[in-house]
């Protein structure tokens, strides 16, 4: 039987309120799903949940609920936290049976056609058989921050399926106590506590991003006091592994002179040689460091989420517990199945700017207009220019709600400004892009050449994204370096819409490094198009990777259905980033899967959620995933 859908929904409460309680919510989500087989049949579900209000009587099963306050930046939320469990599994039982408090209704229905319940028809990807990392060197202690860790660096394979091939090295480092913590003395303290604590390993986004133990302070607190230590591990081609960063400097040596060559190359930095290299690593650490077999407890945010679903679906016996954040994969769905349901978020997101900022609609088509056909260096010699299409790749701010389109806001005047000054924007201004530029591909390449390809089961991207903005109206055709239809004089009001989280062919030549270090105005190069043969190494390794047809399967779905392992997924329905819908239905097919939902789809509270939720609200993330328990 289709697994059950456990849901935790926390309800935002009203201290007061003239509206009877049946007004609040009705019906918030609902949508018809496609056969993830695509052989017929769909799976249905259908979900309402309204207000919680403290009930009078006893609870019974396992909803109970929770009153607790919120404190953020910009939220102090008092509300009703209900826990709603599956019923057992029982063949005559379609959905989920919970015991409904006063006031609150809730119902998930699904329609099971055969076909989605056989995954086994889907051939998975071999997980090759994996062996030890080696340890190299000895590990380094480190004391001097407000956390203890000690640093180690590992050897695995390029190709784990070809152990005598060439070698990476990958770096990580275990928190394993605050600064403020005594250690008893001796050499072996570090590993003492390692021993008897629970292992956390914390996969960060991306694809090509690195994973620093620094970034979240609060987060490494509240985890070391549930009683874990925490492992933070740079990915291949990342960071202080070693590392990808820029067409010049691929390791592999001078055999990467060939296009097709290169992108072999590249091909094997996705997710799945990532849990790869996770799992040659445990296997290292469980004989050098526990002496014992030693499982991974998972926190994974974004990307993460996708290492650990593959994870997940060749090894679970590896695996004891999983945690996602904004991290449920689309694994069911095409990239071009993905990039549209990330253009309808982006739309609604510009609509939400120009509501907020109405001058701002006349402002960025005047900014366009002026920069078309210019490109000026940024002053910090990373190699990225602003242009008309770079200028407009600032929609990836929005990621992060308010203070994203404030930001946004605020480089648009002052841009706007300088060009009406000078014509030209000023030194101070290329600063403030550079800071404001979300994307970094100067630092993380594998960003834009795998971005798409985290998408991709037997089958090419082929610049999805692209090719998807042809059909979402002149609002999105800058993206083609032409000017929409509607910037006719008699037709100002008309607005132009930022992009998201895309990566475009442009980008390619805007946002990562050239070989020029002038600061000075030059012509702009003509655009690489996905449809014409590119000229350098680079962009026909990028375009190789981009048309490729045959990658790997990503995911067991049978393994996954049948899943052992208890996950724990916080999904944010105003993600701009990891489509809702697409969440549910992955994890709809996940056993053992329990979704947690911080506010209901379509109310204000969820805007404060967005998908960056672990940074800006770690300790509400925390309390949701975690509970008030220590590590089990």
């Amino acid at each position: 039987m289709l697994s059950k859908l456990p849901i935790r929904v926390e309800a935002l409460g009203r201290e007061s309120s003239d509206e009877p309680i049946e007004s609040l919510y009705d019906e918030v989500s609902s949508c018809d799903m496609e056969n993830p087989m695509q052989r017929g049949g769909n799976v249905e579900y259908d979900r309402w949940w309204r207000i919680h209000q403290p009930s009078t009587s006893s609870s019974a099963g396992s909803s109970h609920a929770v009153r607790e306050i919120i404190d953020d930046d910009e939220f102090q939320l008092e509300y009703d936290a209900t826990k709603v469990s599956a019923s057992p599994d029982d063949a005559s039982d379609s959905g989920i049976s919970i015991s409904e408090p006063v006031g609150y209704q809730s119902r998930t229905s699904f329609s099971e056609p055969p076909d989605i319940l056989d995954m086994s028809t889907l051939p998975p990807s071999a997980w090759p058989s994996i062996k030890p990392a080696i340890l190299v060197g000895t590990p380094k202690t480190n004391d001097e921050s407000s956390f203890k860790t000690v640093s180690l660096n590992f050897q695995v394979p390029l190709e784990h399926s070809t152990r005598l091939g060439s070698q990476i090295n990958l770096h990580a480092d275990f928190i394993y106590a605050s600064t403020s913590t005594p250690i008893p003395a001796g050499s072996n303290s570090w590993i003492d506590i390692c021993r008897e604590r629970k292992v956390l390993l914390f996969l960060c986004g991306g694809p090509g991003d690195k994973n620093p133990h620094d970034r979240m302070p609060k987060l490494n607190t509240l985890l070391l006091q549930k009683g874990y230590v925490i492992f933070y591990a740079d990915y291949r081609g990342t960071g202080q592994s070693s590392p990808v960063r820029s067409a010049a400097s691929f390791h592999g040596g001078s055999n990467l002179n060939d296009p097709q060559t290169l992108a072999d190359y590249l091909t094997m930095f996705r997710q799945d040689n990532i849990a790869w290299d996770l799992e040659a690593i445990r296997l290292c650490l469980s004989q050098k460091i526990f002496q014992h077999e030693m499982k991974w407890t998972v926190l994974a945010q974004s990307f993460g989420g996708w290492i650990a679903l593959t994870y997940l679906s060749f090894s679970p016996d590896s695996v004891e517990r999983v945690f996602l954040t904004a991290g449920l994969a689309p694994i069911f769905r095409t990239p071009d199945q993905v990039y549209t349901s990330l253009y309808n978020r982006i739309r609604t997101a510009n609509e939400e700017y120009y509501t907020l900022y109405p001058e701002d609609v006349s402002l960025v088509r005047g900014i366009y207009s002026q920069l078309q056909g210019k490109s000026f260096q940024l002053p910090d010699h990373s190699g990225r220019r602003l242009t008309s299409q770079s200028f407009l790749t600032l929609g990836r701010k929005f990621i992060a709600g308010k203070r994203g389109y404030e930001a946004v806001h605020s480089f648009v005047t002052n841009l706007s400004n300088d060009l009406v000054r000078t014509r030209a924007p000023s030194e101070r201004i290329l600063m403030e892009f550079s800071r404001l530029e979300g994307f970094k591909l100067h630092t993380r390449p594998l960003y834009a050449l795998l971005h798409e390809a985290i998408y991709c089961s037997g089958s090419s991207s082929h610049w999805s994204a692209y090719h998807v903005a042809r059909t979402m109206g002149p609002e999105f055709s800058w993206i083609f370096d032409r000017p929409p239809d509607d910037l006719d004089r008699d037709k100002k009001k008309e607005r132009i819409f930022f992009a998201g989280e895309m990566v475009f062919p442009f980008m390619l030549h805007d946002l990562l490094p050239s070989n020029s270090n002038s600061n000075s105005v030059k012509p702009l190069s003509p655009q690489p198009d996905p449809d014409s043969t590119p000229s350098s190494l680079f962009t026909k390794a990028a375009q190789i990777l981009a048309t490729k047809p045959d990658w790997p399967e990503l995911y067991n779905l049978h393994q996954l259905q049948q899943n052992p392992v208890p996950v724990n997924a916080l999904a944010y329905p105003e993600d701009m980033c990891v489509d809702f819908e697409a969440s549910l239905q992955t994890a709809a097919a996940i056993n053992n899967c329990e979704v947690i939902l911080p506010a209901a789809k379509g109310t204000p509270e969820a805007k404060g959620w967005t998908h960056g939720g672990l940074r800006s609200r770690t300790e509400d993330v925390v309390r949701l995933l975690f509970g008030d328990d220590p590590a089990p």
